[in-house]
């Protein structure tokens, strides 16, 4: 059985670029999660928050929450919709979030210091960045395997 070399490379090269970008976003995730504590605080009111009918990758229809707030800095307006830090899309599909923040309610928006756009109404609150790496452990497994196999490759060719 001839086996590519190149191949196994090339997928451990991608394996471990895959795990590396993940690690380095959830750390940035956490970083900004734990400055945001410390961010000012400015006003802001929510201008956009309602139900839109959509559909699921099955077909299904339900409804998904849309969800916008707007706030100034230095006389300059700005308009986002996140939360909280660290979240998956899948949790701004809370229909809550509507109900919790409703049209034109005043909310207080933490914003970064370096930049204006970087903001969030929840600040903190993200999960410990070792769990998300423990779920990365898999992906280094395969790339470990991809490797050996590589190497085991290498060898068996050059005997």
């Amino acid at each position: 059985m001839e086996c590519n070399v190149t191949d196994i490379i090339i997928i451990d090269f991608v394996i471990w670029v895959l795990a590396i970008a993940y690690v380095v976003v959830k750390i940035r995730d956490a970083i900004r999660c734990s400055k945001s504590l410390t961010w000012p605080e400015v006003p802001g009111t929510v201008v956009v928050s309602e139900l839109k009918p959509d559909t699921d990758a099955n077909g299904m229809w339900y409804e998904r929450p849309y969800f916008v707030y707007r706030y100034e800095v230095r006389g300059k307006t700005y308009q986002s919709k996140r939360i909280r830090f660290g979240v998956s899309w899948t949790a701004y599909d809370d229909p809550s979030i509507v109900e919790q923040y409703p049209l034109n309610t005043p909310v207080h928006v933490r914003v970064s210091p370096n930049n204006p756009r970087l903001c969030v109404l929840e600040p903190g609150g993200c999960p410990s960045v070792s769990w998300k790496i423990v779920k990365l452990i898999p992906l280094f497994g395969c790339g470990v395997f991809f490797v050996m196999l590589g190497m085991m490759s290498l060898i068996a060719a050059c005997i």
